[in-house]
């Protein structure tokens, strides 16, 4: 099909809108609900080609224009997503929208044809004038995307074909974060939209750019972290210990009550002797606390028996054992799913498992097992020791916190600095493969 022959493209028949056209004579009363829409939108700057805005310095200031721009949009996009062709010819062909007219999320229709998978409205809008090459986004704050892009991306064939054997799409176009058609339909792995387009390079270096941006911000995040944490320690914390804590202790309230004695030196003596007379009573009272304390040790004993015989305990610490031995199970399964791959092609993705196995779901059983381990503690420590054995358990999880933060923040690091690695060396088999 040429250029002419889609200009010439049949616009579909019109159809009902509404409740209130009549039955007997749709098209008359559809006309007659559309002049009257156009009474009302006559004085708005037609057909719109954007979206309205709320911003009293934009081009319509007035709210009910406001909102009256916004529902023919709205409408429109509704149609389009529904394949109703009949409105959306009428609303383009009566002069309200513009065929390349954004939404608030900023899609434009043929992207949310492509979006609905509907051939039909994607050839009426063509046909109406919609640019086949025009850039929009699928979602809101999504990248932007050519039908074409989304159409690959998404592994719909038909519309690829279509788009460019019948409207001429440009698949050659580089988004502004350097991604292809092609490159959409490799990542997404859609083999026969691969093998359908042409081989093209382009756009690594972008494509590249922005993966190692998005490592940039976590390395700078996980760095800020680190000072922020080194400073605390290095800075803050000794600074609390040596000055704060003696200042505020030790120093001031010696002076003071240095003071209050010389101020009340007259009646120290007195305060004095009733305190060498208090003395023994209290050592007595002590010793008993701590007598009733270690003859309640073997109730609490009973106690936290009673709770692991219960199975309380057990089922933590079976979830402990399972977790570690569905780690090594993977570990064992993805070093024997590696040799079991006898094709040049798969030895790299056997390698991955591997790693996988070894780096990533071994460590997750582990602190899966931690964070059991330290649930059935908690529990332990509460059922023994009351409020006081919770409190030394929240003292024991900051303790790991701050020994296992710096080596969070390192593998995040390294995570990241690894990523744009593999982003900069998957982009060199692109270059030399561009349907890898």
């Amino acid at each position: 099909m040429t250029t002419t022959d889609v200009r010439d493209f049949a616009a579909p028949a019109y159809t009902e809108i509404g409740a209130s056209i009549d039955p007997n004579n749709p098209t008359s009363s559809l006309d007659n609900s559309i002049d009257a829409l156009l009474a009302r939108a006559s004085h708005l700057p037609l057909p719109l080609t954007k979206p309205p805005t709320d911003d009293p310095r934009f081009w319509i200031p007035l709210p009910e224009d406001y909102l009256l721009a916004t529902q023919l949009i709205n409408t429109f996009f509704t149609a389009v997503r529904a394949a109703n062709t009949g409105l959306v010819t009428l609303l383009i062909s009566r002069g309200f929208l513009s065929p390349d007219v954004a939404n608030a999320s900023g899609q434009t229709p043929l992207i949310t044809a492509v979006r609905a998978r509907s051939k039909p409205m994607v050839c009426a809008l063509v046909a109406l004038g919609a640019t086949v090459d025009l850039y929009g986004r699928e979602l809101r704050n999504a990248p932007l995307r050519t039908p074409l892009m989304l159409a690959a991306g998404s592994g719909n064939l038909t519309l690829v074909k279509l788009l460019i054997e019948d409207f001429h799409a440009d698949d050659a176009l580089i988004a502004p974060d350097g991604q292809l058609a092609l490159r959409l339909a490799a990542d997404a792995w859609h083999r026969e939209v691969v093998a359908y387009l042409p081989a093209r390079r382009g756009g690594a270096w972008r494509r590249w750019r922005v993966q190692h941006s998005v490592a940039a911000d976590r390395v700078k995040r996980a760095g800020r972290g680190l000072a922020r944490f080194g400073r605390f320690w290095v800075w803050e914390l000794p600074r609390f210990l040596v000055w704060s804590v003696p200042k505020h202790v030790v120093v001031l309230p010696v002076r003071d009550g240095a003071v209050y004695c010389w101020e009340n030196r007259g009646r120290f003596a007195g305060w004095c002797r009733r305190q060498v007379g208090e003395l023994p009573g209290r050592v007595r009272r002590g010793a008993e606390r701590v007598w009733e304390g270690v003859r309640g040790l073997p109730g609490l004993g009973r106690r936290f028996g009673g709770w692991v015989w219960r199975g309380e305990g057990w089922g933590v610490v079976g979830g402990v054992v399972m977790g570690a031995v569905s780690a090594v199970h993977t570990a064992v399964m993805a070093v024997v799913g590696f040799f079991g791959e006898i094709t040049l092609r798969d030895v790299w993705n056997g390698v991955c498992a591997v790693a996988r196995g070894v780096f990533v779901d071994l460590p997750r059983a582990v602190w899966r097992g931690l964070e059991a381990f330290g649930e059935v503690s908690y529990k332990a420590m509460k059922a023994v020791f009351g409020t006081l054995g919770e409190v030394v358990w929240w003292f024991g999880e900051v303790a790991v916190w701050v020994v296992m933060y710096v080596p969070a923040q390192m593998w995040e690091i390294m995570c990241a600095v690894g990523g744009s690695f593999a982003k900069g060396y998957h982009e060199v088999r692109v270059w030399f493969d561009p349907k890898h």
